[in-house]
């Protein structure tokens, strides 16, 4: 398990109680709608797809959907910050950046399909298409695992 996914879990936890349930079906994924084409310095947004959920999981009445700007120790050149996020989530900021997210608080579930909109600056990112491969995590409560779909960006100098 990374430090990442325990840090977004734990920065999650302090602004809810989430109900432990293990051996659920996984969340869907998230999609990311639109590709930021971005010169180091400027300034775009990603539109992603938060999937509907039913509320149907034995207890669990957390959702999180973050955005990730580390994968395995590479830093992609990119920082997010202040999604936007569907009506009845909450939004947090880690970190100068380093991850977004949007989550859906205790008691609340079940939960509509929503867009969740990331600003994202290039600072530093290598030109051409970079593919965040487990960039963004989609997961209920404490419940290992969850699903990791890619975020695409393109670098242009």
């Amino acid at each position: 398990m990374s430090s990442r996914y325990v840090g977004t879990l734990i920065v999650a936890a302090l602004f809810s109680l989430p109900v432990v349930a293990f051996g659920q079906a996984q969340p869907l994924p998230v999609l990311q709608l639109d590709f930021p084409v971005l010169a180091p310095g400027e300034e775009g947004t990603m539109r992603l797809q938060i999937p509907p959920d039913n509320g149907m999981h034995n207890g669990i009445h957390y959702y999180l959907y973050a955005v990730e700007q580390v994968e395995g120790g590479v830093d992609s050149g990119y920082r997010f910050s202040y999604p936007r996020c569907p009506p009845g989530f909450r939004r947090f900021n880690f970190l100068d950046g380093e991850f977004v997210s949007c989550y859906f608080p205790v008691g609340r579930a079940p939960h509509p399909a929503g867009e969740m909109i990331v600003n994202v600056k290039n600072v530093n990112a290598p030109a051409g298409e970079l593919v965040m491969r487990n960039g963004i995590l989609a997961t209920y409560s404490f419940v290992p695992g969850g699903t990791w779909s890619p975020w695409r960006a393109y670098g242009v100098k």
